[in-house]
């Protein structure tokens, strides 16, 4: 891991709270987790806006998120009415470093960036 420049540093502290992950690893030619552990370091937070899916279920079976008409609840558990295969509620977490891999793997996969995740 190489050492972080001043200008790096600076570009850090000014987009880290609003850039898309993707921007800050094209601009500092970095892998995320390096940024993310000097943000870390350097005390800045990531705020992001509130994802789509967020009180929707998840159905592995269908693979896709359903919305609470689309799911029941029996004995207790949710349940996808479609497949009938239990549902849960994903995290924001999940959904967000699930989509950020796919849109850094397709641009590596493009020759638009570098590093992966």
């Amino acid at each position: 891991m190489r050492e972080w420049t001043e200008r790096e540093i600076k570009i850090l502290l000014t987009r880290f709270p609003y850039a898309s992950d993707i921007d800050l690893m094209r601009l500092l030619d970095r892998k995320w987790s390096e940024i993310v552990e000097m943000a870390k370091k350097l005390g800045i937070k990531h705020l992001r806006p509130r994802s789509p899916y967020d009180g929707r279920f998840y159905c592995s079976r269908c693979r896709e998120y359903k919305t609470p008409d689309e799911v029941a609840l029996v004995k207790g558990v949710y349940r996808c009415k479609e497949c009938g295969s239990k549902v849960r509620k994903p995290t924001l977490q999940s959904y967000r470093r699930r989509r950020q891999r796919e849109k850094i793997n397709l641009l590596v996969k493009k020759g638009d960036l570098k590093a992966r995740y």
